[in-house]
């Protein structure tokens, strides 16, 4: 499964746990921090199936041994790599699990977008065997059916700013209001349902009980990106080609000296183009994501 930031990946695995969630012949796993060696890899692989595995012959030991089928759910498969020099040996070795002939294993695993397109540019484009699902750009009614159901859910009415209804006519101003400030969303989100959440939630305001005001949500400006030090660019293609960072790693993948990538961050932080994490990790911002994405792409940083 392939996707941007916040497009639902992880939400789609999540689901299917809970539906087969009473199974035992279902094992989910995400991997929030790096997983770069052999070691590693396999005594990861060894947790998720409860049993001792340490070379490729173990999986396919395993896989004769089964009775039933058996579904494994891997979310963020781009903490198996950095982009280093030896960064890709837990990468290549789930390659080989996935390519030997196994009867009994299906893998679903999900990878950011801006990953895999640089995956297969280090691999090739057959690198892999599968099957890709792409996720793709929601439609703005979709965004707009999606936030409206968990409105619902609040009680309050809604109430749009003059601003907003003056994109209207006379006739219809509350549905004109809705279908602009919608498309407006939608733009600024490029179809992303995490992204376009947060921008609802800028715009947005309860200065009556029970009532909510929406007014023009609060737009990332260009010059945010733009103006920043090619260091700073640096740093943030690192981060957006293998999803979350720490500083250690930033390092390696950039060779910036430690002061100025404390200090590119602090300014990407100012400017709400980065978060960081419960685990020190860090990530771009939801809201900031096309923009960034867009200007490194522009610039051949991504």
């Amino acid at each position: 499964l392939v996707g941007n930031r916040g497009m639902g990946k992880s939400t789609t695995l999540d689901c299917l746990r809970r539906k087969y969630e009473d199974t035992s012949d279902l094992h989910f796993s995400k991997i929030d921090l790096k997983i770069l060696d052999k070691d590693s890899i396999f005594a990861w692989i060894s947790n998720i199936l409860s049993i001792p595995i340490n070379n490729i012959e173990d999986i396919k030991n395993f896989d004769h041994q089964l009775n039933s089928k058996k579904i494994l759910l891997i979310d963020d498969i781009q903490n198996l790599f950095l982009s280093t020099i030896n960064g890709f040996e837990a990468y290549k070795i789930l390659l080989e699990i996935l390519n030997i002939k196994t009867n009994n294993i299906l893998w679903i695993l999900t990878v950011n977008s801006e990953s895999w397109i640089y995956l297969k540019c280090v691999f090739g484009r057959e690198h892999f065997y599968g099957k890709e699902l792409f996720f793709t750009p929601w439609k703005d009614y979709e965004i707009q059916q999606l936030i409206f159901l968990r409105h619902k859910q609040t009680g309050y009415e809604r109430d749009f700013d003059e601003s907003i209804k003056a994109f209207g006519s006379s006739d219809n101003t509350w549905d004109k209001a809705e279908v602009q400030f919608f498309r407006l969303l939608w733009g600024q989100a490029r179809g992303n349902p995490r992204s376009a959440l947060m921008y609802w939630v800028s715009a947005i305001s309860s200065p009556k009980p029970n009532v909510i005001h929406i007014e023009f949500p609060t737009f990332m400006s260009a010059d945010l990106v733009s103006n920043m030090s090619d260091e700073a660019l640096f740093i943030l293609a690192a981060i957006a080609k293998h999803d979350n960072l720490n500083h250690t790693e930033l390092q390696k993948i950039t060779c910036i000296s430690d002061l100025i990538i404390r200090k590119c961050l602090k300014e990407a932080c100012d400017k709400n183009l980065v978060w960081v994490d419960e685990i020190d990790r860090i990530r771009i911002s939801s809201k900031a994501q096309y923009l960034i994405d867009y200007f490194l792409k522009g610039k051949n940083f991504l």
